[in-house]
Formats: structure tokens, C-alpha cells, sequence
């Protein structure tokens, strides 16, 4: 590395070439790093890995209403990511669902809202993608979001391994949500699955769902 950065100050022609193969891969950590690096030269299709730290800071006013065009822009712009680590440490933030009707208000986490749009676009813009960890810090992920997980995952026809960590889900509400694997096709691709749950989501599923 030290060498190719050398290389990079001898000629400003070999300065953007010698930038895409040191800058494959990133560490973006909140709000502010991650405008930054979508405004850098560092950004664009030669980022390989990604490591992505969705904090707390994702819900503030002014930033929550963006967030979606936030990750959007992030996965459009380095669409060839084969590597991508997200964890999320989310707040008490409370927003009302898009699910609310007018005589009904559902309240949810904007965090859980945050989760939703990541996988989304993770489904959408990186179709290389080859290795995925989902990692909830210092959130509670519901069980409802393992929706969101399966179908993402159905979508990533390249993904090899998946590995699902930390306070995902509970045992009393995440079952019923999992049944739905049986109606979703995973990626032929797919040839690990690891869970680092903090809670024991497995023990009452059925055997023929978790080997989906």
C-alpha cells in the first residue's frame, strides 16, 4: 500500500488509478461520513467492501426524511460491493408508520423505518453482492423486519454467505414471520447461513424452514 501510495505522488496521471485500488474498501460510521464520502473522489464502482454503521445520529429531524435517498445514493454510486457489513445502533425515535390509516395510528421506531430502507436499496443496488452481515448493536430489531431480511436476500442472486447478529427479533412474534421463507426462493448462490442471535429465535421452528 505504502508503495502504490508513493506512486500516487510521482505523477498526478497516476494519482486517480493508484486512489480506486487503495480506496476498495470503506468505513463509513453516521450521517456526516457518509455525505462526505458520497461527495469524495472515493467514491465509485471500484469499492469492493463496505463496512456501514447506521447510528443513531440517521434519526434526527433533519436527516431522517433524506435517509432513504442517503443509501440510495451510497449503493448507486458503488454498485460493485461484494462485501458489506451493517450495523445498525439505532434510538427511541418514534415516527408513524406508513401502514397508519386515519383511525388507526401505528407508531414504529424510526429506526425499524431505517433498517426497512437499507435492505430495500441493498436489494436494489448491488446485485454482486456476495457476502452480507446484519448486525444490530444497540437496537432491538422486531421480529416483523425478518420479512424485509428474506426478501432482500431472495433478491441478491450472487450472495455466498449471510450472517444475522446481535438483538434480532424474539421468540413469541418471530415465528410466524419466518414461515413466510416457505413462499420465497433463496439465491442458488447461497451456501451459508450463520445466526450470532442474542436471543433464541430457533428453537421452536420447524427443521423444513430453516433449511430454506
Amino acid at each position: 500500500r505504502q508503495d502504490l501510495f508513493n506512486m500516487s505522488l510521482v505523477h498526478r496521471k497516476w494519482t486517480p488509478e493508484v486512489r480506486r485500488v487503495l480506496q476498495r474498501r470503506v468505513v463509513i460510521s453516521g450521517p456526516d461520513e457518509l455525505v462526505s464520502f458520497l461527495r469524495s473522489v472515493h467514491c465509485g464502482p471500484h469499492v469492493r467492501e463496505l463496512i456501514l454503521h447506521v447510528t443513531k445520529e440517521f434519526e434526527d429531524n433533519q436527516l431522517f426524511s433524506s435517509c432513504a435517498s442517503l443509501f440510495a445514493g451510497l449503493f448507486t454510486y458503488c454498485p460493485n460491493i461484494q462485501s458489506l457489513s451493517v450495523k445498525f445502533s439505532g434510538g427511541t425515535k418514534r415516527v408513524v408508520s406508513v401502514e397508519s390509516t386515519d383511525a388507526y395510528r401505528i407508531m414504529v421506531s424510526r429506526s425499524v423505518v431505517i433498517v426497512k430502507q437499507v435492505l430495500g436499496h441493498i436489494a436494489t443496488h448491488l446485485p454482486q453482492l456476495k457476502q452480507l452481515w446484519l448486525i444490530a448493536g444497540s437496537f432491538y430489531v422486531p421480529g416483523h423486519c425478518w420479512a424485509e431480511v428474506c426478501n432482500t436476500v431472495a433478491k441478491l442472486t450472487s450472495l455466498q454467505y449471510l450472517c444475522v447478529a446481535g438483538t434480532w427479533g424474539n421468540t413469541f412474534a418471530v415465528t410466524h414471520t419466518i414461515e413466510n421463507l416457505s413462499c420465497i426462493s433463496p439465491p442458488s448462490s447461497l451456501k451459508t447461513v450463520e445466526f450470532r442471535s442474542t436471543f433464541t429465535l430457533f428453537e421452536n421452528i420447524q427443521s423444513q424452514i430453516l433449511t430454506w
